[in-house]
């Protein structure tokens, strides 16, 4: 699927011009007396030609025109210069803009740069247009090599010649495989710690979520696992279930003594009720009475003792329909109060039940994700441990793969050591566990 870049310096002239851009054109790298570059190796960037740019390659452009009245070419060094292909694939210019460079040769490109330039200037002639090659964009290597990360690409790179580059395979010393050793122990531990911590994380959710419903027990949630087995899962669940029965007893007493309290007072007003309805109906039937005598005496037929104590006996009447009222307003308000406070009481409980359950959901996402970073470094640091003092056939077995983009699809296959590369193309090379053949 990948074939050979073949990359080279790309260099593009109009007729009139041609000899003036070829004693004037510019090194495609900086080389020292022996013309190496400083990279160690000579690029040679000038035996093959067909390159069509991508992101990230560097092109050196140089514009000449003709001038009329000195009648001679000049630089345009206003747009002249050393610029980069972006990753939207257009190569920004002065004047003009941006110009589509992506997928493009040095013809093709230098061709529509003059053609934007004579539309923009206003001028008959189409300006001179020279492009090479200044760099091409880098080349990424990562897995199991020395030093992963971003090279320089060289022309006939090949996946073996990037490995070189990135310092070969991993391999750890003596010390560096006990330190190793130690990690992977340490690492092990602390994933066994995560799990149980997850683990009662979600039966105590479980646990929550029953008192949030009022519900009466609560099972084992699915999928969850104890590093310890399930004797250990039983015995966390076990011990939450513990904690929710004392903590339902508890809360549904003080309902219960709450709903007592509200139930006495109820009564209670009620019977203050009657009372009071009894009581005004003797202050009626004394107001009447007394009023009787205070006629009946207007008359002179009856004494005035008897008048007197008929209006002791409606005060005395009076006095206690005024307490009994006052016994309903206490009862009411100690009524009111036992409601608010069983009201709070139960809602209190369903914020706490919340929040906790908010606060352990927090914790679970925490957990799952540390979990995921131990179980990645306890693998890195299993595989790392194979990589010490294999020989033979359990030696580890490199794989490589390159990832390019192709057309706007990322497209990932496993190659050679010998396979070309391209500019930025990554490279990710994997040593994986040689299973030995079986004897016959």
């Amino acid at each position: 699927m990948f074939g050979h870049p073949n990359p080279a310096l790309l260099f593009r002239v109009f007729p009139c011009v041609a000899l003036c851009m070829a004693l004037s054109s510019p090194a495609v790298a900086q080389t020292d007396e022996s013309g190496t570059s400083d990279s160690g190796v000579q690029p040679d960037l000038a035996t093959t030609s067909g390159y069509d740019f991508g992101p990230m390659d560097q092109i050196r452009l140089r514009v000449v025109i003709w001038d009329n009245t000195a009648l001679a070419f000049q630089d345009l060094d206003v747009i002249s210069g050393t610029y980069v292909v972006g990753t939207d694939g257009r190569v920004m210019l002065p004047i003009i803009g941006g110009v589509a460079a992506v997928g493009k040769g040095a013809d093709a490109l230098a061709d529509d740069i003059a053609l934007a330039l004579r539309e923009r200037l206003g001028s008959r002639e189409l300006p001179s247009v020279a492009i090479e090659m200044a760099a091409f964009g880098p080349v990424f290597v990562l897995g199991d090599v020395a030093r992963p990360g971003e090279y320089a690409f060289r022309p006939g790179m090949r996946a073996m010649h990037l490995l070189a580059l990135a310092g070969g395979y991993y391999r750890l010393s003596d010390a560096e495989g006990g330190r190793l050793e130690l990690d992977t122990l340490r690492v092990a531990g602390s994933l066994r710690e995560v799990e149980y911590d997850l683990a009662t994380l979600r039966i105590r959710k479980a646990r929550l979520e029953a008192e949030a419903t009022g519900g009466e027990s609560f099972d084992l949630p699915g999928g969850v696992t104890h590093p310890d087995g399930p004797d250990a899962l039983r015995a966390i669940l076990s011990r939450e279930r513990e904690i929710f029965d004392t903590q339902r007893e508890s809360h549904a007493l003080e309902v219960e003594s709450l709903e007592s309290s509200r139930a006495l007072l109820e009564r209670e007003l009620t019977v203050l009720r009657q009372k009071l309805s009894g009581i005004g109906n003797q202050v009626a039937i004394m107001t009447e009475a007394v009023g009787n005598l205070e006629t009946l005496m207007g008359r002179g037929l009856t004494r005035s003792p008897t008048l007197l104590n008929s209006q002791r006996a409606l005060f005395e009447l009076e006095a206690r329909q005024l307490d009994a009222e006052n016994q309903i307003f206490r009862a009411s308000q100690s009524l009111q109060e036992v409601e608010r406070t069983l009201t709070e009481t139960i809602q209190r409980k369903i914020r706490e039940n919340l929040t906790q359950l908010q606060s352990i959901n927090a914790e679970i996402d925490q957990m799952m994700s540390r979990r995921e970073t131990q179980r990645g470094v306890f693998a890195i640091t299993q595989q790392a441990s194979t990589l010490i003092g294999n020989t033979g056939t359990d030696a580890p077995v490199p794989v490589f793969r390159i990832a390019r983009d192709e057309a706007g699809v990322f497209v990932s296959e496993t190659v050679t050591p010998d396979a070309m590369l391209r500019p930025l193309d990554t490279l990710e090379i994997s040593l994986t566990k040689n299973e030995a053949s079986p004897s016959n």
